[in-house]
């Protein structure tokens, strides 16, 4: 028996993790001022990916491409998913256990990753993977499984057609809700919450003050008597 060392287990996972992560190619740009301080070498090479998140023109054929999808009927994408049946336990009585009625669609990792600029949008197919690992204890896409596939089931009636539609839309809904960019925040809205912060900021000094007035009012006074 031949024992494997951990240490080369663990880089083996992390160059697929590396491999598998499309935000190692795509950067979004920041505007940081950690920006001001890179070196014009690191600087030159950020720049080679670097996506505007914030830009007019993107975000609004972000937004033209949601509408689009969004009008998109389910079943139309079967043809982009491998696609099972199964017997059910779900509703239906003796019918789900003689008939393959659950539904299970599955896109492998190579096809998921290609989905990305093909028939899904770059930009957003990003945000959702970058959403899925920085998201730590939050919400995030429910289907991506631990090797980097979408696998999605459904036996929510006793037909199997319906079934396919159930999981096609479960795709859908979930891919705009998981992927949606940061809404963009106007300067008022900005200088508003800067306000806010200053007072509240204000107001805790206030009282740590006058917790500290009071403890010190507090001291025991020492007698000496001659």
């Amino acid at each position: 028996m031949i024992l494997r060392n951990p240490f080369i287990r663990s880089q083996q996972r992390r160059q697929t993790i590396l491999a598998y992560n499309p935000l190692s190619q795509v950067r979004f740009k920041s505007t940081t001022s950690s920006d001001k301080t890179r070196t014009p070498q690191s600087k030159s090479q950020s720049q080679i990916n670097e996506i505007d998140i914030d830009d007019p023109k993107l975000r609004s054929s972000i937004d033209q491409w949601i509408k689009n999808f969004k009008n998109v009927d389910p079943i139309n994408l079967k043809g982009k998913f491998e696609i099972e049946y199964a017997r059910s336990s779900g509703p239906g009585g003796q019918h789900v256990n003689k008939t393959e009625t659950k539904v299970i669609i599955k896109l492998n990792h190579e096809n998921w990753s290609n989905s990305r600029g093909d028939w899904l949008n770059e930009i957003l197919f990003d945000n959702l993977i970058k959403n899925y690992y920085s998201n730590k204890g939050k919400l995030k896409f429910p289907y991506l499984t631990p090797n980097g596939s979408v696998l999605i089931m459904s036996e929510l009636t006793r037909y199997k057609d319906k079934n396919l539609k159930d999981c096609l839309n479960k795709f859908k809904i979930n891919f705009l809700k998981y992927s949606k960019l940061p809404e963009i925040k106007s300067n008022d809205t900005i200088e508003k919450w800067e306000t806010l912060e200053k007072k509240e900021n204000n107001k805790r000094l206030n009282v740590k003050k006058i917790k500290s007035d009071k403890k010190s009012s507090r001291k025991k006074l020492s007698y000496s008597f001659d």
